[in-house]
C-alpha cells in the first residue's frame, strides 16, 4: 500500500543573528510538508508546533536559492501572530489596513476584550469588507 502525500515540500531549518541559541542547534534539519497548498504565507511571521515532543519554533517561511527555509527567530508576540492571521494565507497586501486593524484591535483590547474575541471579531469584520469588495467589483 502506497502512502501518498500530495504536492509536498522540504522546508529546512536556517539561522540568522536573530535566532534564539535554544534553536540555533536545530539549523540544516529538513521536514517534510505534507500538502504545500496548506504551507504558511512567505513572510509572515508563525510558530511550527510540535505538540507531542514539547517544542515551538517560531520564525517565517521564505524561498533561497529557489529552496523553502523556516528561518527560525525569537517568540513572536501573541498580539502580532493574531494581526498576521486575519487575511489568511496571503498575508496583508495593504499596510495602512494593517495599521487600521491594529489600532481597533488595540482599542478593543484596551477596552477588556479578550485576545480570542478580538482576533474573531476582526477576523469578520475583514471577511465582512472582503465580502462587499467582491459583491461590488464581480468579475
Amino acid at each position: 500500500m502506497a502512502i501518498t502525500f500530495g504536492p509536498a515540500v522540504i522546508i529546512t531549518l536556517v539561522a540568522d543573528e536573530n535566532t534564539p541559541p535554544a534553536l540555533a542547534g536545530l539549523t540544516g534539519v529538513r521536514l517534510i510538508w505534507p500538502d504545500s497548498r496548506q504551507q504558511p504565507a512567505l513572510g509572515v511571521p508563525d510558530v511550527m508546533d510540535f505538540e507531542s515532543f514539547g517544542v515551538q519554533i517560531p520564525g517565517y517561511l521564505r524561498v533561497s536559492n529557489g529552496q523553502y527555509e523556516w528561518l527560525m527567530q525569537p517568540s513572536i508576540d501573541p498580539i502580532v501572530q493574531a494581526l498576521n492571521a486575519i487575511p489568511g494565507p496571503d498575508g496583508w497586501v495593504s499596510e495602512a489596513a494593517k495599521a487600521l486593524y491594529q489600532n481597533v484591535g488595540g482599542s478593543l483590547l484596551a477596552n477588556g476584550v479578550s485576545l480570542p474575541e478580538a482576533k474573531t471579531i476582526l477576523t469578520q469584520l475583514y471577511q465582512g469588507a472582503v465580502g462587499n469588495f467582491v459583491a461590488a467589483h464581480p468579475q
